[in-house]
């Protein structure tokens, strides 16, 4: 017979033999009346050490026992049960505790640690199964679709030991609930629903033995669209800019943009969740100016009228005289001037500009000449315009008093 056969074998007539030896034992426990009454709590899922510390044991024994079950777990440090999730720890310190692992609800019930003295000692210890909270992912909302002004109900279930308590806040810190920071419901109502409701919500759940846990959900509002209008001229250029917003949510399906009785082209951008419509145009005229959306809720359209940027009338533009054109024609004449190859002096004698300059007459009498020669031709033109206007106006006088005369003339016949 192979060793570990022989191994398997002896323990299993050992703990035959211990059952044998306390079955009578295990018959008999009861809860002692002179012992020691502790409370320990354990939290679900963590493991769990109840501490029987004993001195000046001598020859006696130590055993754990389940009273509520009648299982005899440990005699003198040796596992009786055949639960690997029991341990006997710190023997050599002078204690027999009892180590459990993975604690479950079922581990919650009295446990005995009794030493064989006369009369005998037992420490009884009242073991607490509590559970952190957990968040019923079947009973809880995930998102919900609503229409504005409908009721939007969230609804959060959460387990634990002892009851968790259920309250609910805004994913972002900086909004509130209807004017409040939390809700403590395990439903959150709220009535006439609008849009900025819409948004992400926590529901948070919350006993005395943490981790308090959470869970996001997500409320969509639906509404119609609402259109803006807004414009701008540049008077310089003549351009009006138009602007069209259009919020929706859904997002529209139709938009479109009318000036006066055509519709334009805008471009268009998506900016902060609304759609943009923006157009440049002239107009001379008091125009109309039409802006619609089109979701599944609705068609909106909102209307405005811009001013058109008048146009001058040609004949009340006052007529003036530009003499530009003069000075204009005397840098001509200068450019030509110097771009002559001969001159004649006031003498009439040739000069050759290309000659050397001992040939060349001086310079400054000429120039200022020649200066005094543009001015006197402005100084005539504008003599001619002032006398052109004056015997205009003249020549309308002496006509209005030769009409005055013939009718004095006539009227003196006629008498």
């Amino acid at each position: 017979m192979p060793s570990s056969w022989k191994k398997s074998f002896l323990r299993h007539l050992l703990l035959l033999a211990l059952r044998f030896t306390f079955v009578t034992m295990r018959s008999a426990i009861q809860l002692p009346t002179n012992s020691i009454k502790i409370n320990d709590t354990s939290v679900y899922g963590r493991n769990a050490t109840l501490r029987c510390p004993v001195f000046e044991i001598g020859g006696h024994r130590v055993a754990w026992m389940r009273y509520d079950t009648r299982t005899i777990l440990s005699l003198h440090g040796e596992l009786v049960t055949q639960s690997n999730r029991y341990a006997i720890i710190n023997k050599e310190e002078g204690s027999y505790d009892l180590f459990i692992t993975n604690v479950i609800d079922s581990d919650a019930g009295t446990y005995i640690c009794q030493i064989n003295s006369e009369p005998m000692k037992n420490l009884v210890i009242f073991l607490k199964v509590v559970k952190p909270p957990t968040i019923d992912e079947e009973l809880t909302s995930d998102s919900l679709i609503i229409t504005e002004g409908q009721t939007a109900l969230l609804n959060c279930s959460a387990s634990g030991d002892p009851t968790p308590k259920i309250y609910w806040r805004r994913q972002n810190a900086n909004q509130m609930i209807r004017g409040l920071n939390k809700v403590e419901h395990s439903v959150l109502v709220l009535k006439s629903v609008q849009k900025k409701d819409a948004g992400n919500y926590l529901c948070i759940a919350k006993n005395a033995y943490p981790p308090a846990v959470s869970h996001t959900v997500k409320l969509f509002v639906h509404y119609k669209p609402r259109v803006t209008l807004a414009h701008s001229t540049n008077f310089q250029t003549g351009e009006t800019e138009i602007l069209c917003a259009i919020d929706a949510f859904p997002e529209v399906s139709k938009h479109g943009l009318m000036v006066g009785d055509e519709y334009v082209k805008p471009s268009h951008r998506k900016r902060f969740g609304k759609m943009e419509l923006k157009a440049k145009v002239k107009v001379y005229k008091t125009t109309r100016v039409v802006c619609h959306g089109q979701n599944y809720l609705d068609e909106v359209s909102t209307t405005i009228f811009i001013s058109g940027v008048s146009i001058p009338d040609p004949d009340s533009i006052t007529k003036t005289f530009d003499y530009s054109d003069d000075e204009e024609e005397d840098e001509n004449y200068n450019t030509s001037t110097s771009s002559n190859l001969e001159t004649i002096n006031d003498h009439g004698n040739y000069y050759n500009l290309n000659a050397p300059t001992s040939q060349n007459p001086p310079s400054t009498p000429n120039t200022r000449k020649t200066s005094e020669q543009r001015r006197k031709r402005k100084r005539d033109r504008r003599k001619n315009h002032h006398l052109f206007s004056s015997t205009s106006f003249t020549s309308q006088s002496i006509g209005y008093a030769y009409q005055i005369f013939l009718v004095g003339i006539l009227l003196y016949l006629h008498l």
